[in-house]
């Protein structure tokens, strides 16, 4: 019945070779002891035995009751990773007529893509998980200041830039976290920076990290705890990174904000796009968060991503998920539910935005109320609203946005 290959695309022949300390396993052996360690790096069988046995004929593999599961009995495979997400997101994104999305044909036809999916981010984890453990990920660790003090705030900064250069805005941005007292660990995308970026890093950094990084943000997030490993007790961290402009004023009463609430996270913004969560360019964990095993059972179960929609499902939204599955308190600054409250006529958006405030549908708050947030004192801009067109089609109000703030620095 089973070849030399694997008999489905959620099972992976060699992860269950290594996770069983046996390379010479034969291809029914694998399928034997699938539920051992699971089919693939990606699927917790421990986490889906717990959530899932009640309802589990005997003798049937957690796969296979996974894959028997219909639009009305959603199962996750896993603590981070929400197959009603991805459902969501599939539907939203396939079948339009701009869509490189093939469905399958049949009733469950998401159900195979999403197999399909699954194991194809299940061979990259395991295969950037095996480079992060040869020390092939990290190009080049380089300490240029002092490491931080007792108790002292660390940021965890990630960056990017294609031509692996640092741009102004980014330096304005780093400036700003330092003036306020945080220990910034410089995390880039590059697996090399110029001389003079590195000089002038210099000024604000206690640490750089150049890497040939494949899983974006979360995975340089990773990589840094990973080298934090618990030496620092009483440092909160600050996860943040470049794809906000920092407006030049407001960071000060943020941070002071976050630093009441050490016991719990805090984000600028939150969303409530499938389900609630802070989004990830700025997160502040309390130190009681950061030394609790809240934390480290969140990041022994993160797991690298290439796939944009699997980096969000399982991270972004996957790390608020878990925290508030451990009770660990949660509050954004600026919430989403108060900032609909705002008068928004005003701003000058497009009918699309007042036709998704009257049917209730939920917004990306830093892209679809970016100048709502700007009225209301927020000190960042998402970079990505710069580089193309809105469906709220309120770009307009950006000369506005830029005569305030020029009014303002006067």
């Amino acid at each position: 019945m089973y070849g030399n290959s694997s008999p489905h695309p959620m099972i992976d022949l060699d992860w269950i070779r290594q996770a069983c300390g046996n390379w010479s396993l034969s291809t029914r052996e694998c399928i034997d002891r699938q539920d051992e360690v699971g089919p693939n790096i990606l699927f917790d069988v421990k986490f889906y035995r717990e959530k899932y046995q009640h309802e589990m004929p005997q003798n049937m593999t957690c796969l296979e009751h996974f894959c028997r599961q219909d639009r009305n009995n959603l199962r996750d495979p896993s603590p981070l990773f929400s197959t009603k997400q991805w459902l969501e997101t599939y539907s939203a994104h396939s079948g339009g007529a701009h869509s490189t999305i093939v469905v399958p044909p049949g009733r469950n036809g998401w159900c195979l893509e999403l197999s399909r999916q699954l194991g194809k981010e299940a061979l990259f984890a395991r295969n950037e998980m095996l480079r992060s453990f040869h020390n092939e990920i990290i190009k080049k660790d380089i300490v240029v200041g002092l490491p931080p003090h007792r108790g002292q705030e660390i940021c965890l900064f990630v960056h990017y830039d294609r031509h692996d250069t640092i741009q102004p805005y980014v330096f304005d941005y780093l400036d700003a976290l330092h003036k306020e007292g945080l220990c910034i660990f410089f995390l880039t995308n590059s697996q090399t920076l110029a001389a003079k970026d590195i000089a002038s890093l210099k000024k604000y950094v206690w640490r750089i990290l150049c890497t040939d990084n494949r899983a974006y943000d979360w995975g340089l997030f990773s990589q840094a705890v990973k080298l934090l490993d618990n030496k620092f007790p009483g440092s909160p961290i600050l996860l943040a990174n470049d794809s906000v402009t920092y407006l030049g004023q407001g960071l000060k009463k943020i941070l002071d904000r976050c630093r009441l609430q050490q016991d719990g996270i805090t984000g600028a913004v939150d969303g409530w796009q499938h389900f609630w969560h802070l989004q990830s360019f700025f997160v502040y964990c309390g130190a009681s968060v950061v030394g609790s095993r809240s934390w480290s059972g969140f990041w022994n179960h993160y797991r690298p991503h290439n796939n944009k929609w699997f980096v969000i499902n399982s991270q972004e939204y996957g790390f608020s998920r878990w925290m508030q599955q451990q009770k660990v308190p949660m509050s954004a600054i600026w919430d989403y539910k108060s900032l609909i409250k705002k008068e928004y006529k005003k701003n000058r958006a497009e009918k699309w935005r007042e036709d998704m405030f009257l049917q209730k549908k939920n917004l990306n708050a830093s892209h679809d109320l970016w100048d709502i947030l700007l009225d209301n004192d927020f000190p960042f801009i998402k970079n990505s609203i710069l580089k193309g067109s809105l469906a709220s089609g309120n770009l307009d109000h950006i000369c506005n946005v830029i005569s305030k703030l020029g009014k303002e620095r006067i």
